[in-house]
């Protein structure tokens, strides 16, 4: 990969505490008043004799009209210090629905006082506590497709202080200037030697050099928050059900993720895990050759998937860092800052692409950006360590290593930056609509909803033979490719022209909001359910690739299931299976993340769980005498009983004809018991495990508030909640999972799942008799043997799967070039997706699969608190008719009662449960039926039978189903498949 270096030091313009004294005078308090402001300035404006200064003329009829777009502001300048207490504004009809009010002494830092999310025009009467000379109004969303218009502000508060006259914004005096305060020169080199190039704009064309001055003065970071290590109190008991909340309030959050410094300075916490490739590649090049790319002809052949899902070898150790992105435009100055973070060891030749052009004529794909890339060679804010030379380390702070690659502005059509002398661009393809190539674009500054593509790139020090000198594994990689949206944070995206380049997805597609996955385009749906959340922290990630480790690892060996003669044997979890058992390792059962192998006539369905019982109530379930709850097909003892489960064959239920004459045959499995046949048997699929920490992090009054065990609405549909006890506390909680949602925390599920599927013991479930009586004493009370997983481990395992992420839904078209090739889980038909959502709701599917739900604050994972969710889910078990039915009650879960399926990821499923050969050849068009199956014991073979399955509550549902048309029914499966 090409790493064209690219340079940059500023010493700051900054305003000492001396020359602000001079500025703002003696404070005189004055009495409450109506106050004048002395001057008025805006962004731009529509006209000039729509100016700015007339929003303050006092009269009512004459208004200030900004250019046509959202980032737009006027401001207004006292000339002196006063205490404002209240803002009125008087819009016209194209008013700000958003906006935020800035204070500011110095009119370049800038303070947030108040943002508006929701003006509905005509007056806003803004209550305000500011000592302030500046004032902003500072709009974010426009109301209208045409700029901001104010007929009046006016202001109330009191005066303090003497009026001061404002220095020159051109030509400030040369008093206010310091030499260099904030960077001393370095006491092992003479000061001369260590000048930056650029002091003052020297070098920068004249029209770059005031917005230069104004709005790049380097700034010192606050203090980086530490997360809080004390623990919230425990929650009490809630209402008359006596249940205990998950998360207590005030939950400290194990790492933050953003925050704002006190001027408002958006300060965004990004982690990043090492890849092979780029996110655009597939596993051919876009083009043959140079001159195939001078011609656009693209590259047809496909050479099987690409590499950006993937996880290389070693990943899970040394080689996970982070960004720590210092956004001031919030702030009223234009700059974005990228500092570096190393979770462990140290990394080299750190750099960031910024492959995102302001300008769409520019190419930016690929290791080809013109976005500029960037090394570090030394830092902005020196280390008090030795951490300057071309490298970062974990023993660094987290401002201590600055990428060169300062943002100024945005790119201009003609080169990337005014100050990146070597990095020119020539404009490339046709000229969208509205764009003169001939006319120069100056910088202008950056504004909220600015778009910053970034991905950085590491290397690690090699030894002499040319591995990795800290563990002998790789040496450089590329990394995931994120999208910074300014005054925002990280989001979601989505590929457009030219070389797609990223767009943030609309809210309507995130289905688990910023925490959503983006796009991919490298031919690996099968990996779609591997991945972090898109807003995954620094720290987190490190704490993602030690949890998959675990969640991949053997506990018979200790070897990785992939790469299991290069990885590193975990020789620490070796030894720890059970003595009997149906998988070895979590991700037997969990195929590629998702659900258990489909269930074959003759074949053993030891990736399934055969849950069995003497009998069940709601008072407790008593396990059956010789397998326990579950049974575990399979023994490390070769002399050991033989207790394999296999399908016998297939008895058909009932055939449905629809109303357009499609005839299915709905089927169910029989099984054969090698062992003893117990008396209550409930088999059922390992569920796909993606998007399970938003689901714990919901407020249980969240998910109560849909229950309607009385039916009082009228609609047939009830929907009750099914309660939990921990197994170490026995507190009792809202059931959130399982196929009857009993259980009620991840850590609870995980580790069931550990004792049940694997024999593999925990604190939870401390000794194997636990398989054989939950309830047990020696069960509550056993001290957890030398080969049980230990809290630590439990706790990684755990958060792995809370961080899990969910896949954006597919229904937005990406914008291609040329004829270069869809991967084949992009191919959509958008109207037919909006169709079928429709239809969905017609039909009453959405009283259930409840479309949209908001996670709480209390979750100890920032990155899954305050998002707005879309699982398809209401978490309460509904009676499904005796067809569904098992032989197990569990607590307020009877036979014929499961959990509502979340939805999402419904469509990338099929894609998990393919072969290694398919795998191969990702471009599989998936019909009606695949491998994936579907309802709790996988004997629906497509979503028409799992649908045709729906009895009891949903009942109504189907009825309406079975009577849609056929474009109808493919509509509402469209639908179906883009979650």
């Amino acid at each position: 990969m090409a790493t064209p270096r690219v340079r940059i030091r500023v010493t700051p313009f900054l305003f000492t505490p001396l020359y602000l004294s001079a500025l703002i005078g003696v404070s005189a308090q004055a009495a409450n008043i109506s106050l004048k402001p002395l001057s008025a300035t805006a962004s731009g404006i529509e006209g000039q004799h729509l100016n700015a200064s007339l929003a303050i003329d006092g009269n009512p009829n004459s208004r200030w009209s900004s250019l046509f777009n959202d980032n737009q502001w006027i401001q207004f300048d006292f000339g002196k210090k006063v205490n404002l207490s209240r803002v009125t504004i008087d819009w016209e009809r194209a008013y700000g629905k958003k906006y935020a009010l800035l204070g500011s002494d110095n009119g370049q830092n800038w303070q947030f006082l108040k943002t508006v999310d929701n003006s509905d025009g005509g007056r806003d009467e803004l209550a305000v506590n500011a000592n302030v000379r500046f004032i902003r109004i500072d709009g974010i969303q426009r109301a209208t497709q045409y700029g901001y218009s104010i007929f009046e502000v006016a202001f109330t508060g009191s005066s303090s202080g003497p009026v001061v006259t404002p220095p020159d914004p051109v030509n400030p005096p040369d008093p206010v200037q310091p030499p260099d305060p904030v960077q001393p020169p370095d006491p092992v080199q003479p000061p001369d030697t260590v000048k930056p190039p650029v002091t003052d704009g020297a070098g920068i064309p004249t029209r770059y050099k005031q917005q230069f001055l104004n709005h790049t003065a380097l700034t010192t970071p606050a203090p980086f928050p530490v997360p809080s290590t004390g623990v919230p109190a425990t929650p009490a008991p809630v209402g008359p059900e006596g249940y205990t909340p998950l998360f207590a309030d005030k939950t400290p959050v194990i790492e933050p993720i953003q925050y704002r410094e006190a001027d408002g300075t958006l300060v965004t916490v990004v982690g990043f895990r090492p890849v092979d490739r780029h996110a655009r590649e597939a596993g051919e090049p876009w083009f043959k050759s140079q001159a195939d790319n001078a011609a656009g002809n693209w590259n047809q052949v496909d050479e099987g998937p690409g590499r950006h899902y993937t996880f290389p070898t070693f990943y899970f150790q040394n080689r996970t860092m982070g960004i720590v992105i210092r956004d001031e435009i919030p702030a009223g100055r234009s700059r974005v800052t990228a500092y570096f973070q190393v979770n462990k060891g140290k990394m080299i030749d750190i750099g960031m692409s910024a492959f995102h052009s302001m300008n769409p004529m520019l190419e930016g794909f690929g290791w080809a950006a013109l976005g500029g890339f960037a090394n570090i060679t030394d830092t902005l804010f020196p280390s008090t360590q030795a951490t300057v030379a071309r490298h970062c380390s974990s023993s660094d702070g987290p401002f201590d290593c600055i990428s060169d690659m300062v943002y100024l502005a945005p790119f201009a059509h003609h080169r990337c930056d005014p100050t990146w002398q070597d990095c020119k661009a020539e404009p490339v393809g046709t000229p969208p609509s509205g764009y003169d190539p001939t006319v120069e674009n100056d910088n202008r500054t950056f504004t909220r909803g600015d778009l910053i593509e970034i991905t950085p790139a590491f290397f690690l020090e090699k030894g002499p033979d040319g591995k990795a000198a800290v563990d002998g594994g790789g040496t450089r990689y590329y990394s995931q490719e994120k999208l910074y949206v300014v005054g925002k944070g990280i989001m979601p995206w989505y590929g457009v022209r030219p070389r797609l380049n990223n767009k943030p997805l609309p809210a309507a597609a995130l289905s688990a909001g910023t925490a959503s996955l983006s796009y991919n385009y490298t031919e690996e749906p099968f990996r779609s359910f591997q991945q972090p959340v898109e807003n995954i922290g620094i720290k987190n990630m490190q704490r993602f690739v030690e949890g998959r480790r675990l969640f991949h690892t053997s506990f018979a060996n200790g070897k990785h299931s992939e790469s299991p003669d290069i990885n590193p044997v975990y020789t620490e979890q070796a030894g720890k299976l059970g003595e009997r058992f149906n998988e070895e390792r979590c991700l037997g059962c969990h195929t590629m993340n998702g659900r258990s192998l489909p269930p074959e006539t003759g074949k053993p369905i030891n990736t399934l769980a055969v849950l069995t019982a003497t009998s069940s109530a709601q008072a407790g379930i008593v396990p059956d005498a010789t397998y326990g709850h579950n049974v575990q097909q399979h023994s490390r003892s070769t002399t050991a009983e033989d207790f394999t489960v296999k399908v016998s064959g297939f008895e058909t239920a009932r055939t449905v004809t629809l109303s357009d004459g499609k005839v299915v045959t709905l089927q169910k499995p029989r099984y054969d018991f090698s062992g003893p046949i117990p008396a209550n048997v409930s088999v059922r699929q390992a569920p796909q495990v993606i998007g399970l920490g938003l689901i714990e992090a919901l407020d249980e009054a969240t998910i109560l508030a849909k229950a309607d065990p009385n039916d009082n609405n009228g609609d047939g549909i009830r929907g009750i909640p099914n309660w939990s006890k921990d197994p170490k506390t026995g507190k009792k909680h809202l059931g959130r999972f399982g196929w009857k949602a009993g259980k009620g925390s991840l850590r609870h599920q995980t580790a069931q799942a550990l004792l049940l599927d694997m024999g593999v013991t925990s604190s939870l479930y401390p000794t194997p008799d636990c398989q054989l009586d939950f309830a047990a004493t020696a069960c509550k009370t056993g001290t957890l043997s030398s080969k049980g997983l230990n809290n630590k481990d439990l706790d990684l395992l755990t958060n792995y799967i809370r961080l899990l992420g969910v896949p954006a839904q597919r229904k937005v078209k990406t914008e291609w070039e040329g004829n270069r090739r869809v991967p084949y889980e992009y191919e959509m038909d958008t109207s037919a997706i909006a169709r079928g959502e429709q239809v969905f709701k017609n039909i009453q599917c959405s009283s259930c699969h409840a479309p949209e739900m908001k996670t709480g604050t209390k979750h100890p994972v920032a990155e899954l608190r305050n998002q707005t969710i879309r699982p398809y889910s209401d978490f309460l078990v509904h009676d499904m008719g005796p067809g569904l039915a098992d032989a197990l009650t569990e607590g307020t879960a009877g036979p014929s009662f499961w959990r509502t399926q979340p939805l999402w990821g419904l469509g990338l499923l099929p894609y998990t449960q393919e072969t290694a050969q398919e795998m191969a050849d990702p471009n599989i068009r998936h019909g009606e039926v695949s491998r994936a199956r579907y309802l709790h014991d996988g004997r629906a073979r497509s979503l028409t039978e799992a649908i045709l399955w729906h009895d009891g509550e949903a009942a109504n549902s189907r009825t309406q189903f079975e009577g849609l048309s056929g474009a109808e029914r493919r509509d509402l499966l469209a639908f179906l498949r883009s979650l």
